[in-house]
């Protein structure tokens, strides 16, 4: 009795002070993001709270096409909550970020669990393997900015779900499927993260394939109605929405045989080689001292591999290309989930104990230095990715700022024609990508949120010129923008005024304007580094 007390006491302990180091990590980081970070992107539009964003329940469910309904409803709430304010928003994105990192921690221990390793290991590589998901430098967009972090509550939602399912009877894996089906109604990045966690728990002969087939209808049938949903219900019987799938064989084939490309995006300036070669040094050596069994090894290769495939295939099929940075960044959280329950693994095989002493030490020294290699690579390139993101932030105010100021010298009649608004031509010297400001409803929805007096009565429009990938074109009836690499010249943008457009070039580093003045009939700029033709304001 007395050594079961002292066994409960001292893993009381362990989970106090896990749990302790765990929120005091989430507090820092939390009190580090709301200093220097923001909104980005579609916050400025979606989550600003203006004029010119959503204002029902049914605006932000309708923004994603009625496709996510709960993700609309999320939204909503929160917004409700943060009144539209940035900073309110990384608090709650950061609250969400750690209720995402806790979910996965729960999850990884329930799947290395059930792969055979042991209770302890598998709490520590859990631990680690959920610190190193809240902190991936590829993966940054749905952990830093708000829009993305929504996107979180589809695994956030399959996660309770699954830990429900898996642990309970039957009548309660019903609440279980719910929640599944509440995730692939939230964000559909998360539709089929349920094959390798199964694959991976299961063993693969007749008993445990027909035990996988058994446990998998728990997630296959609310999937199949979240598919059913989203791909039949919303096309056909909600108007204006799409009926097709972009299919792009190119862009699947890319997704899947570039992936190191996009890690490496990430981790730069450290060598992607370097980085590799550490993960596989781990896997070769747990595999050498056989802390790792060759068939538990391949089991969670091909399961993970099978998962990538699937979300390489998933972001192809909706006309996306993963990459490792800015906000498109949001499009290797689930291949970022499954390295980080590759690595919680490689972690929980490393702490199997060795009786002899000597190679104890020797193998804690050997696999201390490997993952430390690993894990200082993933936080220098978490530091640099998000110093990237605060330098955005930080060259986003200055813009506003300049451009804020120079809207209230620009003498214009108020007019409530939203088929007739003021055009405000904005290029951002240096700012190509549009990292700072890439589309017209980005820098419309900053604008209206941080001078918004200047938006009474929604008359003007702000688009951002970026010098060297638009060209620009006022006709006398119509701005139109579109791509210059394509030779169709795509439009990315086509607003109609009657009246002259302003142009201001703002400088991207001070945020100074170098140029204001109004646009001439006819002109078209942007390409092959052709400025405006205009003239100077009266």
């Amino acid at each position: 009795m007395t050594n079961y007390i002292q066994f409960l006491i001292s893993t009381k302990l362990r989970l106090y002070v896990a749990l302790t180091g765990w929120l005091t990590i989430w507090f820092f980081f939390t009190l580090w993001r709301i200093n220097y970070l923001g909104f980005y992107s579609d916050d400025w539009i979606f989550l600003s709270k203006t004029i010119i964003s959503p204002h029902s329940i049914n605006d932000y469910i309708a923004t994603n096409n009625y496709a996510r309904p709960v993700y609309g409803l999320i939204t909503w709430i929160l917004n409700e909550i943060s009144d539209g304010n940035p900073l309110k928003w990384q608090i709650i994105s950061s609250v969400i970020s750690f209720i995402y990192s806790s979910t996965a921690l729960i999850v990884f221990v329930i799947v290395l669990n059930k792969i055979g390793f042991n209770k302890n290991p598998s709490f520590i590589g859990a631990l680690i393997g959920a610190i190193i998901l809240a902190f991936s430098p590829w993966s940054l967009a749905v952990l830093v900015w708000p829009t993305g972090v929504l996107t979180l509550w589809g695994f956030i939602l399959f996660g309770i779900g699954y830990i429900i399912i898996e642990n309970t009877n039957a009548k309660t894996k019903l609440y279980g499927s719910l929640l599944v089906l509440c995730g692939c109604l939230a964000y559909e990045a998360y539709w089929f993260i349920f094959i390798p966690l199964l694959l991976m728990s299961h063993k693969f002969n007749y008993k445990g394939i027909i035990n996988l087939l058994k446990n998998s209808l728990w997630y296959i049938v609310p999937v199949f109605l979240g598919i059913l949903y989203q791909r039949l219900y919303v096309p056909f019987c909600i108007t204006n929405n799409p009926r097709h799938i972009s299919l792009n064989p190119s862009l699947i084939i890319n997704n899947i045989c570039d992936l190191d490309r996009f890690v490496a995006q990430s981790i730069t300036p450290t060598s992607w080689s370097l980085f590799s070669k550490s993960i596989l040094y781990i896997f070769l050596y747990l595999l050498l001292l056989r802390h790792l069994q060759i068939q538990k090894a391949i089991k969670i290769i091909f399961s993970l591999l099978i998962g990538m495939l699937i979300s390489a295939i998933m972001y192809g099929l909706a006309g996306y290309g993963l990459t490792g940075t800015g906000v498109m960044s949001r499009t290797m959280a689930v291949p970022g989930l499954y390295f980080a329950i590759f690595v919680s693994a490689m972690i929980a095989a490393a702490c199997k104990k060795v009786n002899n002493k000597l190679l104890h030490y020797s193998h804690m020294i050997i696999s201390t230095m490997l993952f430390l290699t690993v894990f200082s690579i993933i936080a220098t390139g978490f530091y640099l990715r998000i110093s990237e993101w605060a330098t955005i932030q930080q060259k986003s105010k200055k813009v506003l700022e300049s451009v804020a100021t120079s809207l209230t010298k620009y003498p214009h009649v108020p007019t409530q024609n939203a088929d007739d608004r003021h055009i405000v031509i904005v290029q951002i010297d240096g700012d190509q990508d549009g990292n700072i400001f890439g589309a017209s409803w980005e820098l419309s929805g900053a604008m209206a949120l941080m001078s918004p007096e200047l938006f009474t009565f929604n008359d003007i429009w702000l688009l951002t010129a970026r010098q060297g990938a638009w060209a620009t074109q006022w006709d006398g009836n119509d701005v139109v923008q579109s791509v210059c690499t394509n030779s169709d010249g795509n439009v990315v943008e086509k607003r109609h005024t009657s009246q002259q457009p302003l142009y201001i070039r703002v400088d991207e580093q001070q945020g100074l304007v170098i140029q204001q003045c109004v646009i001439v009939q006819n002109t078209q700029f942007g390409c092959n580094n052709i400025p405006p033709s205009c003239s100077n304001l009266n």
